[in-house]
């Protein structure tokens, strides 16, 4: 029981970690300050820095907060 729930607790940070990098991607290929989206978002600066490193477990809200902000979707794609 325990691998199991370790294997689930990475597989989590795996994918928190490819949410942010591609929030970070999506917000620097648009040449975008953080202040820029934050601003647009409504979601604080702060927020968004510790999100884009992964330092921040947020709600599905604010995802869709800075989605929207940055003009991008999210999609849920099967392995």
């Amino acid at each position: 029981m325990e691998l199991k729930e370790a294997q689930r607790n990475e597989n989590t940070a795996q994918v928190r970690m490819r949410l942010c990098k591609a929030l970070k991607r999506a917000r620097t290929g648009k040449e975008m300050s953080q202040m820029v989206l934050s601003e647009k978002s409504g979601v604080a600066r702060s927020n968004i820095a510790r999100i884009e490193g992964g330092n921040l477990n947020t709600g599905l809200d604010t995802i869709i907060k800075l989605c929207d902000a940055l003009g991008c979707s999210l999609e849920v794609i099967p392995k």
